[in-house]
Order: structure tokens, then C-alpha cells, then sequence
């Protein structure tokens, strides 16, 4: 694919207010078609894919680990992770919506725009899960992004255009990605590496915005 990924992860993203909005409105019709790619697929009985479900991002092993049990949250900290991981349980139980294959790893890296648009790479996450996940992955890597609320609303107003979503979801699934990272950390990376702490920082920031008064991005 002849062209340059979206971005970097911990690097602010570099373009106008409405180059980056048409970016991320262009990145949500991407993922609606590609679930609309997935949903015409007839599996064969021996296809396995991880479970993005919600056994898989809070059940008792979670498919990237026990976030909550990251060793180096405080206990202050881990009361919030248990506490997000509660609400991300029964909103994804009781709302969680359309259902089927995922890429689950919709990171700026993973994101190609090629001169004909945007392209998906990286396959190796993918599984079945909730489909507002793979939006809620893009936004991960957003939180501290100046246009967040306008970059927010192109992406899921992208997919909306070609899918149904609960835009309520929103806030919830990409708390769940957050804390979902702080898992993968734990057994891939050397326990001084900075970016342990900066994702706890960004799931307890996310988490006790969710819990609390509600993110300001997003309403």
C-alpha cells in the first residue's frame, strides 16, 4: 500500500482542522465497510478468532490480561480500573449492540492513506467482538488530540452513515480499549518502560471521567 500511516502513537497529529476531520470521517466509513465486509463472509467450521466479547476485555482472563492487576497502580488506581471495569461489563452486557468480526487493533500505525483513501493492515488482533470497539480503538490514541470532539464526531459520523451505532457507546468502548492496553503491557514490556505508566495515566484519566461527571468530548 503506497502511502503514509495516519500517525504515530504518543505523537500529536499533524495536519488543519479540516484535513484531520476529513481523515477521521474517511476512517469511519473504512471500518463500517469492512464490517460490512465481514458480515458477508461464510465461515468455515475450523475458523477461531480471539473473543473481543465481554468475557475477553473484563471476564477473570481477560484476552490481554487483568489490567487491574497491573503491578504498578497504586491502590487508589486499581479501585479505579475495577470500578471501570464493573461499568464496562454491564454497559457492553446490557447495550453493547452489533456483534461479529473486528480488526481490534485500528491504531494510527495500522491505518495506510493511500491516494485512493485510507487502508486497514495488521490483521493480527482481529476476532469477534462489538463493533463500536474498533471505534473506540481510534480514539484511544486521540484523548489528548486539540480537535478531539471534532475529530470524535467524523469518525463515528463516517460510520454512522453506513451502520447503525449507539452513539452513547462511544465513551465506554473506548474506556474499555484503555484499560485493555494497560493489559497488554504487563508481559510485553521491561517493567521500567515508560509507557506502562502512560497508559494507566490515560485509562485512570478516561475511567474517572466516565465514572464521574462524563468526558467533555463527547455529549
Amino acid at each position: 500500500i503506497d502511502g503514509p500511516p495516519l500517525g504515530e502513537a504518543g505523537v500529536p497529529l499533524t495536519g488543519g482542522a479540516a484535513e484531520l476531520t476529513a481523515r477521521f470521517l474517511a476512517i469511519g466509513d473504512l471500518v463500517a465497510r469492512f464490517h460490512d465486509a465481514t458480515d458477508r463472509l461464510t465461515l468455515p467450521g475450523w475458523f477461531s478468532r480471539p473473543r473481543w466479547d465481554v468475557a475477553g476485555l473484563t471476564g477473570e482472563a481477560p484476552f490481554w490480561g487483568r489490567f487491574w492487576d497491573h503491578p504498578n497502580l497504586t491502590h487508589d488506581e486499581r479501585a479505579i480500573l475495577l470500578a471501570a471495569r464493573a461499568h464496562v461489563a454491564e454497559v457492553l452486557a446490557t447495550r453493547g449492540g452489533d456483534f461479529g468480526l473486528i480488526h481490534a487493533d485500528v491504531l494510527r500505525e495500522n491505518v495506510l492513506f493511500a491516494p485512493d483513501g485510507p487502508h486497514l493492515i495488521d490483521f493480527d488482533d482481529a476476532g469477534f467482538g462489538f463493533r463500536a470497539f474498533d471505534l473506540g480503538t481510534v480514539l484511544s490514541q486521540t484523548l489528548t488530540e486539540p480537535l478531539l470532539p471534532d475529530l470524535a464526531r467524523a469518525l463515528v459520523q463516517g460510520y454512522a452513515a453506513r451502520r447503525p451505532l449507539d452513539p452513547e457507546l462511544i465513551p465506554t468502548v473506548t474506556l474499555a480499549r484503555c484499560c485493555a492496553s494497560v493489559g497488554w503491557t504487563m508481559p510485553r514490556l521491561a517493567p521500567d518502560d515508560p509507557i506502562h505508566r502512560r497508559h494507566i495515566d490515560r485509562a485512570v484519566r478516561l475511567a474517572r471521567a466516565v465514572l464521574g461527571p462524563g468526558v467533555d468530548w463527547w455529549g
